[in-house]
This record gives C-alpha cells, sequence and structure tokens, in this order.
C-alpha cells in the first residue's frame, strides 16, 4: 500500500518511445527471466504501475519516492495497519508542482538518504504496429514517427505508459504499458527501455 499525493492535472507528453526487444515485449515476471531486477523491488514497481494505471490514461507525470517500508512504519506509527501487508518498499507519491516542465522538475530534485529509490510514470506515444493489410509506405510512416497527430483510434500511433524506475544501489529497469493491451498480465519488464529517464532518476540519487 502507498501513501499518495493525487495529482490532478493532466498532460500526455507526446515524443516517441524506444522499441522493445522481442525478450522484453510482453514479458511477465517469471522464475525464467534472470534479467528481472529483485523480487521486492519488482513488486513495489508493480503496485505502483498499476495504481497509477487505475486512473486511466492521459496524464501527466508522476514520482514516487521508495522507501524501506520499515522506515515508513517507524516513522509513522499511524501508518502500521495500512502497511501490515505491503512488501519489503512502499511508494510515495510526490506532488508535481504546476507549470514545471519534467526535466526541469528532475533536474533540481535530490532525495534525501532515507528514499532508497525513485519511479516515474509516464506516457508516450509509438508507432503502431503495422495492421493487417496495411501498406509498406504507410508502416514505415507510422515507424519513423508520421502520423503523430493520430490518436490511438487510428493508424499512425499508440499511447504506452513507462514506470521507470533507479535506485542508489544502481538498479535500473522499466515497465511499460501499452494502451492496446491494457491490462496488469500484459505489463512488459525491460532494462534497456527508457535509459535516458533511469540516467536522469539516478542523477536525482546521488549525494
Amino acid at each position: 500500500m502507498r501513501q499518495t499525493v493525487r495529482v490532478t492535472d493532466d498532460a500526455t507528453q507526446s515524443t516517441p518511445t524506444p522499441e522493445l526487444s522481442d525478450a522484453d515485449r510482453g514479458a511477465t515476471p517469471g522464475p525464467e527471466r534472470a534479467d528481472l531486477p529483485p523480487a521486492d523491488l519488482l513488486q513495489v514497481a508493480q503496485e505502483t504501475e498499476q495504481h497509477v494505471a487505475a486512473d486511466g490514461w492521459g496524464q501527466r507525470e508522476r514520482v514516487f519516492a521508495l522507501v524501506p517500508t520499515a522506515d515508513l512504519v517507524a516513522a509513522e506509527p499511524s501508518l502500521a495497519d495500512a502497511l501490515a501487508g505491503a512488501g519489503r518498499y512502499s511508494s510515495i507519491e510526490q506532488e508535481l508542482p504546476e507549470g514545471v516542465e519534467l526535466g526541469e522538475y528532475l533536474g533540481r530534485l535530490a532525495w534525501p538518504r532515507s528514499v532508497t529509490g525513485c519511479a516515474l510514470a509516464v506516457e508516450r506515444l509509438r508507432a503502431a504496429p503495422a495492421a493487417e493489410g496495411e501498406t509498406a509506405g504507410e508502416a514505415s510512416d507510422a515507424a519513423s514517427g508520421g502520423g503523430a497527430g493520430d490518436t490511438a483510434s487510428g493508424t499512425g500511433t499508440e499511447p504506452v505508459r513507462l514506470l521507470v524506475v533507479a535506485t542508489r544501489e544502481g538498479e535500473r529497469f522499466t515497465l511499460v504499458r501499452f494502451a492496446a493491451h491494457d491490462s496488469d498480465d500484459a505489463v512488459a519488464v525491460g532494462a534497456e527501455v527508457g535509459t535516458d529517464l533511469q540516467a536522469a532518476l539516478g542523477t536525482t540519487l546521488e549525494g
């Protein structure tokens, strides 16, 4: 469970997101995935991603601190009952200032040492997969970002949501939810997706 501060202003970014590899696309956690992050870290990431997903599409960026649940309960004993079933880590949503660009916000953000890691939820548009019967030219336009003004129901682009995670110990990974496959069991896990955002989050944990 998480302590959250609701963000009500909606703003969807519309820059392309990196493509997933075949190994990461549609991958679900399992014992055969040796490249997955530690289970307790993956758990809080999945819980946070599902928490964001419950509010639907068309959201602005959302930022979370990841802290040890035991430390959170020690600091706020009143949360003990609410966090009784929580995992090793809990996420605490931060309120983003109005009118501040994400890059500017992350550039001046510095987490205290009590924060183990952080997560960023952000929506992007990607070239939609070639539809059956689509011409080679149309598929090429989509792959190169053509038709960026199209909606998810059109032929050019489709929304994806990234939940990017970074920790002080150097863990970096991203959960990816596709609007076209909007279910918890279809969320992919990838280490090489959103690496620029992973690096930006890592910088906020330095010092």
